[in-house]
């Protein structure tokens, strides 16, 4: 008798234990509402970071595409991280940098003259900084980006951010939809260039013509 009482508990208990667990992905999926697409892969933390299915070029508006070449312009122009030959690569012959500035323009020089020292001070120092544009805005013929500086120390955990808030650039630049057919006017194959691991950036129709 007393063997069949306790088979009866477990039961009821395993019962019990399962329609808990019923109820409460119940209770779970009607406060959120979430469907989830699983991937195999999804290395990021953040959802809206992690591997999904690609969206096709043509289906990106101009506007989405442009500012984020010229986010990307400003990261190439202002960032800093503590290699120098990093920041060597930056001016040579297939860097973004010298994709996405004209060269019958003074751009690259001046940026070589006015900005790469201070840059490669910085790389010495074993600091790191990004560039946070905050504002897009075209004045004339003009892009006038607004962005902040930020600057740390990565092997102090104690040091505090140094942040430059609100400073100002202007860019004259030409941008077409699509992707570059020909480069220095030589034939360009985009799929060729990103199969064999360039940079997606290097591949638009965009060319900032003057810095100031």
């Amino acid at each position: 008798m007393k063997r069949i009482i306790f088979i009866l508990s477990v039961l009821i208990l395993i019962s019990l234990s399962g329609a808990m667990m019923y109820f409460s992905g119940l209770l779970f999926d009607a406060s959120r509402k979430i469907e989830i697409e699983p991937y195999i892969f999804q290395p990021a933390d953040l959802s809206k970071d992690r591997i999904g299915r690609p969206m096709e070029l043509e289906k990106l508006s101009r506007e989405y595409i442009l500012e984020r070449l010229i986010n990307r312009f400003m990261r190439e122009y202002f960032d800093v991280i503590p290699d120098d030959e990093e920041l060597r690569h930056r001016s040579v012959p297939g860097s973004v940098l010298r994709a996405m500035t004209d060269p019958a323009t003074p751009v690259l020089d001046n940026w070589n003259m006015n900005v790469r020292p201070e840059l490669a001070r910085l790389a010495e120092a074993r600091k790191l900084r990004r560039t946070r544009v905050t504002n897009l805005r075209l004045a004339g013929e003009y892009y006038v980006v607004s962005y902040d500086l930020i600057t740390y120390n990565p092997n102090d955990v104690d040091s505090v951010p140094l942040v430059q808030h609100n400073r100002q650039i202007q860019l004259r630049l030409r941008f077409e939809q699509g992707v570059r057919d020909t480069v220095g006017g030589v034939p360009f194959d985009a799929g060729k260039f990103l199969e064999s691991g360039g940079d997606p950036a290097a591949i638009f129709k965009f060319v900032v013509e003057e810095v100031r």
